[in-house]
């Protein structure tokens, strides 16, 4: 496995979630909700041919530079209602 590790990626001590907003793609990249605001953001393992469509959580594990390292966190999507609840237990 050749995941993305470099100097400037800085792993996170425990993985955050996160709510895709653009879908993520091997090469292009996507975006993510989190901290309060939207992301880019990418897959951590830049070989997997994985694409996380919007609305679909994610777990961000590491940053590189100004980009969010992602891995899928489940392959359902999740109602609008329950992302919500989750957002409100990480933020408030």
């Amino acid at each position: 496995m050749n995941f993305r590790l470099s100097i400037e990626t800085k792993l996170l001590a425990q993985p955050v979630r996160a709510v895709v907003e653009k879908t993520i793609q091997p090469g292009w990249g996507g975006r993510v909700y989190v901290f309060g605001s939207s992301w880019k953001a990418d897959l951590y393992d830049p070989a997997a041919q994985l694409i996380i469509p919007e609305s679909c959580l994610v777990q961000v594990v590491a940053i590189q530079g100004i980009t969010l390292l992602v891995i899928p966190f489940d392959a359902q999507k999740p109602e609008p209602r329950r992302i919500a609840e989750q957002f409100s237990r990480l933020f408030f």
